[in-house]
């Protein structure tokens, strides 16, 4: 989103959605109109909290570990599931501990949870074979390295 005259969104006219009308248009241009139109301007006025520190403070809640995992290794300069880069095991270990870390610094009260269901959702099932036995193999090791921190409770169930 183009972040120039961020302020003056308010005092802009919002133009209908569709433009003179024709035939058909693509589904490409649809989007590329709902976003300029609609979606940037929407945007622009909605309200941005903190949720961690307005609501889950002192609260125990949740973290799914399948997400977490997840978010870990979908970074794009990890590389892993790639054949043409290597295996960036250490960087994985840093994306996960910093992301734990803006928990823990905040004194966040939470809890990793798996659930054995949504095992394939991290590992990307029915990808390359290359691609599905990276992302176990990382996945396995990250599992491993969140067992052995002493300060996150991890939780399993089938």
């Amino acid at each position: 989103m183009d972040l120039e005259n961020f302020d003056d969104a308010a005092a802009l006219d919002p133009q209908p959605l569709v433009e003179k009308p024709q035939s058909r248009i693509s589904v490409h241009r649809a989007l590329q109109l709902i976003d300029s139109q609609w979606f940037s301007l929407a945007t622009r006025r909605a309200r941005w909290m903190d949720l961690l520190g307005d609501y889950a403070g002192a609260e125990l809640f949740l973290i799914s570990g399948e997400s977490l995992l997840e978010r870990v290794l979908d970074d794009p300069l990890l590389a892993i599931g790639r054949e043409d880069m290597g295996f960036q095991l250490i960087h994985a270990y840093y994306i996960l501990e910093t992301t734990l870390l803006e928990f823990l610094d905040r004194r966040a009260n939470f809890e990793i949870v798996f659930w054995q269901v949504n095992y394939h959702s991290t590992i990307h099932s029915g990808s390359s074979s290359f691609n599905v036995a990276s992302r176990n193999l990382a996945r396995s090791l990250l599992f491993e390295h969140l067992l052995n921190m002493d300060r996150v409770a991890v939780h399993t169930f089938r």
